[in-house]
């Protein structure tokens, strides 16, 4: 006999759905960032060095190490811009 639909019984059980967090590694992977960011700007600060254009009224060349400096200043912040500069001199 075929089943049939009687809207005075309660449902059964309702299926729950279990939300799945993935392993937070909250200390690792912040500071791996972080020092990603400040090696990434020291290579691109040398490598701004590099660059130089020479000036015709001076025997000192421009490099672009002043755009690098700002540049770097201005994405990373106060507290790792320091940091990539430092490294930089090393």
């Amino acid at each position: 006999m075929p089943a049939t639909f009687d809207p005075n019984t309660k449902p059964q059980a309702q299926a729950q759905t279990v939300a799945l967090e993935a392993p937070r590694y909250s200390n690792v992977l912040p500071a791996l960032r972080h020092g990603a960011v400040v090696l990434s700007a020291t290579i691109f600060m040398a490598l701004c060095a590099h660059v130089s254009l020479p000036l015709v009224f001076s025997p000192v060349p421009l490099t672009l190490q002043t755009f690098g400096l700002l540049l770097v200043a201005l994405l990373l912040g106060s507290k790792r811009s320091p940091l990539a500069m430092a490294l930089y001199l090393l």
